[in-house]
């Protein structure tokens, strides 16, 4: 996108941010499915694109990615209906949900007849779309601090969907793949370095050393100091 872009993307499917700079202003408002079932006035827009593009808006499920991009002419008129949105939607007045609506509905009118171009998206989503290797590679160089919420925004997908994908491909839950990872990179340390169990336990994103040894007594039955030891011996 670019600076003024005015850009509708279907909630049914899967988007995010990602890169971002300080100088950037994104601006995201959503409107439920409730909202547009309550007035129709949204599908008698005489625009193709936009009717098609509220009706698969209304579906349970969808098939397809979809979104439109507005490159429009008169930014400062689409501006100030945002900016009149924005504060009606935050100050509450009388009707403000009413006067939010009909907004919306002149800011859609705008955009259709003064829009330089629009771009459409529609495509089949893979089967297949969450590359599995590479999220849990991501996973292990991140299992210090990783989250489920920021795996999702690095990979474009919602934490629930990536959550499901993970559960189906690998049998396991998204917290027992970072504790795996979590616990090789354990076993590592305390083969191949002499770090403090503290340092260790602190590396690899545990609060202190009775995560690390809880961990270490349920998969190997012995203490950390023991286990090295005996990886020591072995070497």
């Amino acid at each position: 996108m670019k600076e003024n872009d005015f850009m509708l993307i279907n909630q049914n499917v899967i988007h995010a941010i990602r890169e971002t700079t300080k100088e950037d202003l994104v601006i995201k408002m959503s409107m439920p499915i409730d909202f547009l079932k309550s007035d129709l006035s949204f599908m008698n827009i005489s625009s193709e694109i936009l009717q098609n593009f509220f009706q698969q808006s209304l579906l349970a499920t969808n098939d397809y990615y979809n979104y439109i991009i507005f490159r429009e002419k008169k930014e400062k008129q689409v501006k100030a209906m945002i900016d009149r949105i924005l504060l009606e939607y935050y100050q509450e007045k009388q009707c403000y949900d009413l006067a939010i609506k009909n907004y919306l509905y002149l800011l859609f009118i705008e955009l259709l007849r003064d829009m330089k171009t629009y771009e459409t998206k529609y495509y089949k989503k893979s089967n297949d779309s969450v590359d599995m290797i590479e999220i849990i590679e991501y996973v292990s160089q991140n299992c210090r601090d990783v989250t489920l919420k920021n795996l999702a925004l690095t990979f474009g997908y919602s934490e629930g969907y990536l959550s499901r994908q993970i559960h189906q491909k690998t049998g396991k839950t998204f917290q027992a793949i970072v504790r795996e990872e979590r616990l090789k990179l354990i076993e590592l340390l305390l083969k191949d370095t002499t770090l403090p169990i503290e340092q260790i336990a602190e590396r690899v994103g545990y609060k202190n050393q009775t995560n690390l040894f809880r961990v270490i007594k349920e998969v190997h039955n012995m203490t950390p100091s023991q286990y090295r030891s005996k990886t020591i011996g072995e070497v």
